[in-house]
């Protein structure tokens, strides 16, 4: 609405309203015949549990916000419910849920920017995210090691459901799950991807979408020769994840005498920090970024790295009655 405002060049509003309602998402790939995941809108609890008594496993969440926040795998009523009140609560709409049947796959990222008038596939990412019930991703590497067809089939499918969203300009970053029965649309994101995952296609292929991006925002033409490599390398990024308690410290062997394709080793919680069960990609405490020649290469050294961190957490007692004295334990 700013853009529009000020004549800057961005997404038409009813695009970009669109483009980040899931439900919006869905019903547009759907129509364009594109493969996305069965999925309904949820309107309250009882509708939740109908739908593992359908489906078995589902994945139930708010249809209007990112980084995993209130994503959760639901396989029983009781599960559906919970799901329900957690992504109910998370919606900026007030309660805009909805669940899709749970699918089986790795699932990979596609980073592109649009170029006159269409989105261009500048990589494929590689994802690693656990399995539930929260889904919180742990490791990213750059370029893609998927075998060509299946990249190549990937790649197709993001870019059919960005053209059927409305996404002419700027950045996208579209996630797709590779299923038995072939990739398909998890989410279309009209934006740059987050955890550090910019920072990776620079390291291994010298294009920096922050610029490019910002190019475009200052009403600059992007061409395709600006999306030609630079490097031909790797890198990847692998997140420390904790068990609740209190935070008190972290070390690592490498901190004195990093090996030169360590790029960054980082702790990003702070002492005294209560440290939550991780259920988001907010709930993270750190990362590695890692370079090498393939992204497997980059993507072990990353983790070979957040492997060298001891976390120090104190573990938080049950409640006591006032008085005891009782306090944290450390381990």
């Amino acid at each position: 609405r700013l853009a529009e405002a000020f004549g800057l060049p961005f997404l038409p509003v009813e695009v970009a309203a669109s483009a980040t309602d899931k439900r919006e998402q869905r019903r547009a790939c759907a129509a364009a015949g594109l493969a996305v995941p069965d999925w309904r809108t949820v309107a309250d609890e009882d509708e939740a549990a109908a739908i593992v008594r359908d489906w078995g496993r589902a994945v139930i969440k708010p249809a209007d916000r990112a980084a995993g926040v209130a994503v959760r795998l639901v396989e029983s009523a009781v599960d559906a419910t919970r799901a329900y009140r957690e992504a109910a609560h998370a919606s900026r709409d007030g309660g805009a849920v909805l669940a899709e049947r749970y699918l089986d796959g790795n699932e990979v990222s596609i980073e592109s920017i649009a170029v006159e008038g269409r989105q261009r596939a500048i990589c494929v990412t590689d994802k690693i995210t656990t399995h539930g019930p929260y889904f919180v991703e742990v490791a990213h590497s750059v370029p893609s090691a998927l075998e060509a067809t299946l990249r190549e089939a990937a790649v197709e499918l993001a870019l059919s459901a960005c053209a059927a969203v409305g996404l002419r300009w700027g950045a996208c970053h579209t996630e797709v799950k590779l299923s038995q029965a072939g990739p398909v649309v998890v989410e279309v994101n009209p934006r740059l991807a987050g955890d550090c995952i910019v920072d990776l296609v620079d390291l291994a292929l010298g294009l920096n979408l922050y610029e490019l991006l910002g190019r475009q925002a200052l009403g600059e033409e992007i061409t395709a020769a600006d999306l030609i490599p630079r490097r031909y390398g790797a890198a990847a990024i692998h997140f420390l994840t904790s068990s609740p308690g209190i935070f008190l410290g972290a070390t690592s062997r490498l901190e004195h005498e990093p090996p030169d394709w360590l790029v960054e080793l980082s702790v990003t919680s702070s002492s005294g920090q209560r440290l939550p069960e991780p259920r988001s990609n907010s709930d993270r405490i750190g990362y590695a970024i890692a370079v090498g020649d393939s992204g497997p290469v980059a993507a072990a050294r990353a983790r070979w790295a957040i492997d060298s961190v001891a976390v120090r957490m104190a573990r938080e007692p049950a409640p006591m009655a006032v008085g005891t004295g009782a306090g944290p334990t450390e381990s």
